[in-house]
């Protein structure tokens, strides 16, 4: 317990634990408690607006972090369903790799790039030469057998050939084919023999030979 100075009336020599002064009646217990629960109140305060302020920046830090992990999953969905032909953001369909336009214009530019290729392809029918023709009579038919050679550089298959069976004088009075070299290839300078048959004709001495069509 001290002695204070009333602060109301001035009154010296009252008890700090006095309910009330007892000149003017001013309480005294009030003004003496009150600062203490003031600084008490002041320090709760702070404390309460520094847990607030730390709770507003965690949450702010967690929805920011939400946020970049949403962009980050819709950015790796969006590129990884859009069409691959640079600058092109349509969606690519399923099981391809490009959307529907770039995917049928590739392979309209795929089916056109063979197409040239084959166009330009090196095989020329010159490149198969035919030799040791010779015909046979036999009882019931006629035929003539030769050889073919690929002279090329390429290996052909399904090489056709056609003979124009010709009298003494030239005449062609039968024709045949055959195919020489089926789907096994004839390849370059490889060389098979082949023959052609047709209707038995006793006017027949010679057969031209050519190559009709090949693969």
């Amino acid at each position: 317990m001290a002695l204070i100075n009333c602060p109301e009336c001035g009154r010296e020599n009252v008890s700090s634990t006095a309910k009330a002064c007892p000149s003017c009646g001013y309480n005294i217990r009030e003004h003496i408690e009150k600062p203490a629960n003031k600084e008490s109140n002041t320090a709760d305060s702070i404390e309460n607006k520094n847990n607030t302020s730390e709770y507003k920046t965690n949450y702010k830090a967690l929805i920011i972090t939400i946020a970049v992990i949403a962009m980050l999953v819709l950015s790796l969905w969006f590129f990884s369903t859009r069409c691959k032909m640079s600058g092109c953001f349509r969606t690519r369909e399923s099981n391809e790799s490009y959307c529907t336009y770039h995917r049928d214009k590739l392979d309209y530019l795929n089916a056109k790039t063979n197409s040239l290729l084959n166009d330009y392809s090196t095989k020329n029918a010159y490149d198969l030469k035919i030799s040791n023709v010779t015909v046979h009579n036999r009882e019931y038919t006629c035929y003539c057998e030769g050889t073919i050679t690929n002279n090329g550089t390429e290996t052909y298959k399904f090489v056709q050939v056609k003979g124009s069976f010709k009298n003494f004088s030239g005449s062609v009075v039968e024709t045949g084919s055959t195919y020489a070299v089926g789907g096994e290839g004839l390849s370059p300078n490889e060389s098979t023999t082949f023959k052609i048959y047709c209707d038995k004709n006793y006017d027949i001495e010679d057969c031209d030979v050519s190559v009709y069509s090949y693969d």
